[in-house]
């Protein structure tokens, strides 16, 4: 949970076009990361205000910007469900004559469901960078988190007369030559408009 201080800051009406949040430094050491964020809530320098953020056991990061408008942890985001859902792996039976139909409304799909959070390809295992390669084959369609593959499969099954979804492996993530390892943590995310780090535990420290 965002501490409520900066909760106030962010929804105040003074945080508006002269005020943002930056990322000063990112470290990891051993099993935790940790930030130091300045929150500028206004044109006052004197004003700033500066933040530690702990991440525990962090799992998978992504930081395309050092300054942001958006700090929120979220215990429910598509990023978490590699982490945090069981898997199981999707199935078709049959080519389609409507592949590039299929396609279309596939990516629209995910689009709409995962935005850029999720690649279009993660979960599968089809090399395909646009519509001539995408041939598909009956046997295993996708890999990954039973949500996506319900959201996948809803689309399939308007194309496919058979789509089944097998296995409920528990917390899982894939790991390459390794197969389906277990998590034992339930993992949260830590959002900062399009950056994120994911990590068992978020904890805040306001700095002096």
């Amino acid at each position: 949970m965002i501490p409520l201080e900066i909760q106030n800051i962010i929804q105040s009406l003074d945080f508006e076009e002269e005020s943002f949040i930056r990322l000063a430094k990112i470290t990891f050491h051993n099993n935790l990361s940790e930030l130091i964020i300045e929150i500028f809530p206004g044109t006052d320098e004197l004003s700033r205000k500066n933040w530690k953020i702990v991440v525990f056991n962090p799992k998978g990061y992504e930081i395309n910007s050092n300054q942001f408008d958006e700090l929120r942890v979220a215990e429910n985001h598509c990023l978490l469900l590699d982490h945090n859902e069981l898997w199981g792996e999707l199935f078709i039976n049959q080519r389609t004559d409507y592949q590039g139909d299929l396609f279309r409304e596939l990516y629209a799909v995910h689009r709409k469901e995962f935005f850029d959070w999720i690649p279009f390809d993660k979960y599968i295992p089809h090399t395909f960078d646009n519509l001539d390669k995408f041939e598909l084959d009956y046997g295993s369609f996708a890999r990954g988190p039973l949500s996506i593959l319900e959201v996948y499969g809803g689309t399939l099954k308007k194309f496919y007369s058979k789509v089944s979804i097998v296995g409920a492996y528990g917390r899982k993530e894939f790991k390459e030559g390794i197969g389906l390892v277990p998590d034992a943590a339930i993992y949260k995310v830590l959002l900062m408009d399009g950056s994120f780090i994911i990590g068992e535990k978020i904890v805040f420290e306001k700095l002096p």
